[in-house]
């Protein structure tokens, strides 16, 4: 064994002396022009080799790279495509023997890439590498002679800046990789990861940091993460809250065999809203599928809402308008089945807010829309198809009240009372200018124990026969109109919504009509028709029980914010006068007929 032993020592000895010696005479140096002709050939961008070639071949074998410029575009005056500082790479020469790859350390620092975008449409890319286009290599039809192992020590990436200069839309935006770690890394084993990273346009300037362990199978066509904590931090003057501050953490596997990427668990949280769940994206179709399914508590969208309430930017002037280009959502499919505790969309505040979707082959369908808003509960289904942009939706509402809903949607107070409305409605196109034109609406509306605020029908009532007595008017009193029941049937087309058999009951009076509201006039136009069935004593002042058996015009005009109401005094006076010709009548009829009897 003694003699094997040092045999084996003398030619390790040897080996370590060959491998010295080399090192000490052989110079990389040397072919830094050969290279960097060779590159610039290959690339068509001259490269540049500033700082010197080190390597070393034991106990591994290394290579470091220092100063390396590839220039931008010829004939350009513009910064270098690439410029890296120091670039080095170790693999241990020992397990190599073996058929064991062990990369010790992969590391590069202070890199830039400089993407430049003329005003010609030309980019930095543009011609790289067709200089040194030729025939592809053949594979080798060899047989494999099984997979080595390996293991990757370190991957560090550190200082990695890329500028995208787009000088043709005049927008520049820079991504800034402060730190990438990947250590212990081979297949079947969990491995730590850490990133951190900037990005800014001018705008709005993104910093995020990640931690998370990650896992590849050995067969290298899985790759699981977990333990995912990423905290992201969004700064900007546009923005209403500035800087918002998102964590996010999750679970998940990527199957690149199956073409699948599966969360298997996700929480995002921003300030206090929670939102947590499962997702998949699938890329085995013919176009990506996207699922989401989770919940989440109170998501309050006040800090969005622009001063208009609509949260998006005012028109520009000279801005065309047209139908919206949807082809996009047949690009992708989506299953979604979300809920929130509680939505905050001023003016708007839903409880128990559940939405449930599917996009497939650009047809959107919203299957289940619930909730709970103006203390009544809604439900609610739709679907619209991008092919034509036709769309269609159905929605019912229970122990709506109305007051609070329309101060909220339409800024009026006109009718209050807890309601039922069921709508139903179809269309097709989406331009803004002929939206409401093509808009076909049905629907009913039933209402309870509420009021018309703005008008005091009984006070009309009594002031309008007080000009027809000549009797003094008496000053105006609450403008209300209490009524214990109301129902209408709903309806629009061409613009134009319309309420038909109007309805209004309570103790004092009946009302009855129909009318429109002139929706991009917001113009409405009420004839109605109220009939006494009790005395008025109750709504304060005399009684005018001569009036019950005698129909009495009501037109309600204006505006939505500003309605005015009016009685047909002339028509109230022509019918007024048949009622007293018919009594007179009846009192002549009386007589005459008595006289007659007494013959």
């Amino acid at each position: 064994m003694s003699v094997f032993k040092g045999i084996g020592l003398f030619l390790a000895a040897v080996i370590i002396a060959a491998v010295g010696y080399f090192a000490l005479v052989f110079d990389l140096n040397g072919f830094k022009q050969p290279i960097e002709q060779k590159v610039s050939a290959l690339f068509g961008r001259e490269l540049k080799i500033g700082g010197e070639i080190g390597w070393s071949l034991y106990p591994s074998i290394g290579l470091q790279l220092s100063q390396v410029e590839l220039a931008n575009l010829p004939q350009e005056t513009l910064p270098p495509l690439l410029q890296v500082d120091k670039v080095a790479v170790g693999v241990a020469l020992m397990p190599l023997l073996s058929r064991r790859l062990e990369v010790e350390q992969v590391m590069i620092d202070k890199a830039q890439l400089h993407i430049v975008t003329l005003a010609d449409g030309r980019t930095s890319f543009t011609g790289l590498g067709q200089q040194g286009q030729g025939e592809a290599p053949t594979a080798s039809t060899e047989p494999a002679k099984g997979k080595p192992e390996w293991r990757l020590g370190e991957l560090a990436l550190t200082d990695l800046t890329i500028i995208n200069d787009n000088r043709q839309q005049g927008a520049k935006s820079t991504l800034h990789l402060d730190s990438f770690t990947l250590t212990d890394f081979e297949p079947g084993r969990a491995s730590p990861l850490n990133l951190k990273l900037a990005v800014d346009d001018g705008q709005q300037r993104v910093e995020t940091r990640a931690d998370a362990m990650l896992t590849l199978a050995p067969t290298l066509d899985r790759v699981q993460l977990d333990g995912w904590q990423q905290a992201i931090t969004i700064q900007g003057p546009a923005l209403p809250v500035s800087p918002m501050e998102v964590d996010l953490s999750l679970d998940a596997d990527l199957d690149t065999a199956a073409a699948n990427f599966a969360l298997r668990q996700f929480q995002l949280s921003w300030q206090e809203f929670d939102f947590a769940g499962t997702g998949s994206l699938s890329l085995s179709g013919p176009v990506p599928l996207v699922k989401l399914k989770g919940q989440g508590n109170r998501l309050d969208l006040s800090p969005f809402m622009s001063e208009n309430g609509t949260g998006g930017a005012a028109q520009g002037k000279g801005e065309t308008k047209g139908e919206p280009d949807l082809s996009a959502m047949s690009q992708v499919d989506v299953e979604l089945d979300v809920g929130l505790a509680s939505l905050n969309v001023p003016p708007v505040d839903v409880t128990d807010a559940r939405l449930a979707l599917t996009l497939k082959r650009g047809v959107l369908k919203v299957t289940n829309m619930t909730g709970r808003a103006f203390d009544g509960s809604f439900s609610a289904t739709a679907a619209l198809d991008s092919g034509n942009n036709s769309y269609q939706f159905k929605n019912q509402i229970q122990g709506l009240a109305l007051l609070s809903l329309l101060q909220a949607v339409a800024d009026t107070g006109l009718l209050s009372g807890t309601g039922a409305l069921t709508l139903s409605g179809h269309g097709k196109g989406l331009n803004p200018d002929t939206l409401l034109r093509n808009l076909t609406v049905d629907g009913a509306l039933e209402v309870a124990d509420g009021a018309l605020n703005g008008i005091n029908v009984a006070q009309m009532i009594r002031s309008g026969q007080a000009r027809l007595s000549g009797a003094p008017v008496e000053e105006k009193q609450t403008l209300k109109t209490d009524f214990a029941a109301l129902s209408m049937a709903l309806s629009m087309k061409e613009g134009v919504f319309a309420t038909r058999e109007i309805a209004l009951a309570s103790p004092l009076l009946r009302i009855h009509g129909d009318g429109s509201v002139d929706v991009a006039r917001q113009a409405m136009n009420y004839d109605m028709v109220v009939s006494l069935v009790g005395s008025l004593e109750g709504q304060g002042g005399g009684g005018i029980d001569e009036l019950k058996d005698v129909p009495i015009p009501l037109k309600i005009g204006g505006s939505l914010t500003k309605p005015e109401y009016s009685l047909d005094l002339e028509s109230l006076a022509e019918e007024k006068l048949k009622q007293e010709g018919k009594k007179l009548e009846d009192k002549l009829k009386d007589k005459l007929f008595k006289k007659l009897g007494e013959m």
